[in-house]
């Protein structure tokens, strides 16, 4: 909506495993009705690090952090999905999981943008995922006919964690954010977003890399007709 001052979406376990695990493409894709409702979706894709992936799951440890099996890999996507679901203002949250392919689909729909921020925020604090820092002005933000979108977390503070090599493949990751309406579009502040053909909907596609070193490039408020 990590999904914000520097991409950290590691909703599932934590920013170690992210990092270990390179290569990742996310996409943060939300729809906002009228009434300031919506839904909010996220896809967590791993499938280009299968190699990477398998082989550090082989091991216990590495850089001295523990490796997560398989079956805490679900546990905590569980968890993380039943910590959002009970959330003031959420209506649903459900996830898909491909512990194959190390691809996660979440879907959450809530009443308001202030509640969705609000869920997610208080699921990631009870996941004891660290790093969350809301920018003035929210993660999303509808107020009259004016989306703000921005990014409120951290992934910096690993980077002394992990050897070059997996910061580099991690920077050459995919984070593309995609935001829908009822109601057609008049204009963007960054330019990096276009426009679809029905004004309805605008998206936005960055390296990971981009977000870590500039957060601000995914910034953008639209303006509604």
């Amino acid at each position: 909506m990590k999904f914000i001052r520097k991409i950290k979406v590691i909703l599932l376990f934590s920013t170690l495993f992210f990092a270990l695990f390179s290569c990742v493409e996310i996409i943060d894709d939300i729809t906002i009705h009228k009434d300031g409702s919506g839904i909010w979706k996220l896809k967590i894709n791993f499938s280009e690090s299968l190699v990477k992936i398998n082989s550090v799951l082989a091991l216990d440890s590495i850089n001295g952090y523990k490796v997560p099996n398989k079956a805490e890999i679900h546990q905590r996507a569980l968890s993380f999905k039943n910590a959002l679901a009970i959330q003031n203002g959420i209506k649903s949250a459900t996830i898909q999981e491909d512990l194959e392919h190390y691809v996660w689909n979440i879907s959450v729909e809530f009443k308001t943008t202030q509640s969705l921020e609000d869920a997610v925020v208080n699921a990631l604090k009870e996941q004891k995922v660290n790093g969350v820092k809301i920018p003035e002005g929210g993660i999303v933000r509808k107020s009259g006919g004016i989306i703000t979108k921005q990014f409120p977390f951290d992934l910096m503070a690993i980077k002394n964690k992990v050897k070059e090599e997996d910061w580099r493949r991690l920077s050459e990751g995919k984070y593309i954010s995609i935001m829908r309406f009822d109601t057609e579009i008049l204009k963007n502040s960054n330019e990096r977003y276009s426009i679809s053909k029905n004004n309805m909907a605008t998206m936005a596609a960055y390296s990971i890399g981009e977000c870590l070193e500039h957060p601000s490039i995914i910034d953008n408020q639209t303006q509604l007709k």
